[in-house]
């Protein structure tokens, strides 16, 4: 009972911290560069698929998505281990 005390009390408060700061802050436009080239949606998604065509950028997500299934089967063994020396 006292974890969804706890939970509830720093939902209101972080509610209530990002409610006022969407209503306090306001954002300045800060780039006024002539030199900054301006994208529209289908642009950026475009650049976007660019640079996932790279090989580089596939190669570290492909190790990025693939590298904890290498360490699972060893992590599940120390658990079982533990848990036969705790016992």
């Amino acid at each position: 009972m006292f974890f969804l005390g706890f939970l509830r009390f720093w939902g209101v408060i972080f509610t209530i911290s990002t409610t006022l700061v969407v209503l306090m802050k306001h954002e300045t436009d800060e780039s006024n560069d002539p030199n900054e080239p301006e994208f529209s949606l289908v642009e950026t998604y475009k650049i976007l698929v660019k640079i996932f065509r790279l090989s580089s950028v596939r190669r570290l997500a492909g190790v990025l998505l693939t590298v904890k299934v290498y360490y699972q089967s060893t992590n599940d063994f120390m658990i079982v281990l533990s848990l036969l020396f705790i016992i």
